[in-house]
């Protein structure tokens, strides 16, 4: 064979090669979360509101509230809504630096779910996304992507 015919093959193999690797996104919501959570501290309880994902989310009010929440991929990815309360939490990935994740709709209302915080870039393995009390009296997890 021609060589320049054998480079041309071995390129068009390796970029399908790398075509073929995609990510997808999983969803876990309130009524899923507990099946994935690797560590609960506090006492949470499970409510209904046509304002989360999926309809549901878990909330606790003990000054001690954490979760580890366990996935395997790039990105990960809060989801919830937005209140008129102050309403904050503390999310760290791996256990390295806290971000701040500011819950509060400064207008007034309620805003259904939105991405609340969210990093990418991740190594393609198994990460820890830890959620923590933050500055407010509750602790509100409606949905991770």
């Amino acid at each position: 064979m021609v060589p320049w015919l054998i480079s041309a093959l071995s390129m068009c193999a390796f970029i399908t090669c790398a075509l073929a690797q995609t990510f997808t996104n999983h969803t876990v919501d309130g009524g899923e979360i507990s099946g994935a959570i690797g560590s609960w501290r506090g006492q949470w309880d499970l409510y209904e509101s046509e304002l989360d994902y999926g309809g549901t989310h878990f909330a606790s009010n003990g000054s001690d509230a954490r979760l580890i929440f366990t996935f395997e991929g790039v990105a990960v990815y809060l989801i919830g809504p937005k209140f008129p309360d102050t309403l904050d939490c503390t999310v760290a990935v791996d256990w390295g630096e806290g971000h701040h994740v500011n819950m509060t709709n400064s207008s007034g209302n309620t805003l259904p779910y939105t991405t609340l915080w969210g990093i990418s870039g991740l190594s393609n393995e198994r990460h820890q996304l830890i959620v923590e009390k933050g500055t407010s009296e509750n602790l509100y997890v409606d949905a991770f992507m």
